[in-house]
């Protein structure tokens, strides 16, 4: 799901559902990523959250009331390990 369809999806149904099913997905997202990329590294693993976690950046800045960080804490939250991976 592309900034602009998270950003649509927010605004149609502003609640804290609403962002905590946008941030599950997004990290859902980073396992389909991996698996289709076949990824055997932390680097790659590392550039999949990244460019996750600048698409939350994103969506973000379209919807102000939105917690820029709020892909990273949903990932450390789900993920612990994820910590070192993406700070």
């Amino acid at each position: 799901m592309k900034a602009a369809e998270m950003a649509a999806a927010y605004k149609a149904n502003p609640t804290t559902k609403t962002i905590a099913d946008l941030a599950t997905e997004a990290v859902m997202a980073t396992k389909t990523m991996a698996e289709a990329r076949r990824i055997a590294s932390d680097s790659a693993l590392i550039a999949i959250l990244k460019e996750q976690d600048d698409k939350w950046r994103a969506f973000a800045r379209k919807c102000p009331d939105v917690n820029p960080n709020g892909f990273k804490i949903i990932l450390h939250q789900l993920i612990p390990t994820s910590k070192h991976l993406l700070t």
